[in-house]
């Protein structure tokens, strides 16, 4: 059985309680954590800051899986048979794409997902799961003027993953988004994830996860600047518990959290 998928929306508590870090933790039961930091710029810095909160969280075993070209790293292939759990940072999602898309590693990683090895990513590392990604957005005078989009990994299908949705106010771009594709869009609040399992997301966190499904648009033109018309996404807001089904498109509401 296929394993879950954390979707962040970036900026999770590394210092506080940890929420976001600490239920990755338990979800591949304190075993050994992979961190990808291909997308950063500042790699080792960002894994001396995920082993330090995951070593305060009582997982014994990181590995820093510092892959800046796959064809000169693949001893990180064979490091994929060593862990249960594997986590991508942030930074700057086309490296991402660059270094993985038809690489051995990815094709190896996706066989172990299959096989029940927990995945996750935040910020950049959480767009890359999806069939379709933004990977640049030019803006003038706070107006998109330009979005440009490219394969994700697409391991979740029909799904578009945005993140610090609320707080770079990316609503917008996520219905060109949608639009564009007629899937289903997801933007992911800071500190805050969505899980994906059994063509289910499951929002946890501190704020909230935005479902947009463009599966029965009636009409939509747009360019690439983001201005049209659009008729036919359904909305849905989801708070820490509830869960929206990919297959049927039902919101299920966890009425325990309220």
């Amino acid at each position: 059985m296929p394993g879950k998928i954390m979707l962040i929306g970036g900026h999770e508590d590394k210092q506080g309680n940890k929420e976001i870090l600490k239920m990755f933790a338990e979800l591949c039961d304190y075993g050994s954590i992979g961190v990808v930091t291909t997308a950063s710029s500042v790699p080792d810095d960002v894994f001396k800051d995920y082993k330090k909160a995951f070593h305060a969280l009582k997982v014994k075993d990181i590995i820093h899986f510092d892959i800046k070209e796959i064809d000169k790293d693949k001893e990180f292939i064979d490091k994929l048979d060593e862990i249960d759990a594997l986590f991508f940072s942030g930074g700057d999602q086309q490296k991402l794409s660059d270094v993985f898309i038809e690489s051995e590693f990815l094709t190896k990683m996706m066989e172990k997902w299959e096989n029940g090895l927990l995945l996750a990513g935040t910020s950049a590392g959480a767009s890359i799961w999806g069939c379709k990604m933004i990977v640049q957005t030019e803006e003038e005078n706070h107006e998109i003027k330009d979005i440009s989009m490219m394969d994700g990994f697409g391991l979740i299908n029909n799904l578009i993953i945005d993140q610090h949705f609320s707080q770079r106010e990316r609503f917008r771009r996520l219905i060109y988004e949608v639009g564009t594709t007629k899937g289903i869009g997801i933007g992911i609040d800071e500190n805050t994830a969505a899980i994906f399992e059994q063509n289910h997301l499951k929002a946890v966190g501190e704020n909230m996860v935005t479902v947009m499904d463009g599966r029965n648009i009636s009409f939509y033109a747009a360019d690439r600047t983001n201005e049209g018309s659009v008729s036919g996404i359904e909305l849905h807001l989801m708070e820490s518990g509830d869960k929206f089904s990919i297959e049927t498109g039902e919101l299920i509401v966890d009425m325990d959290e309220g």
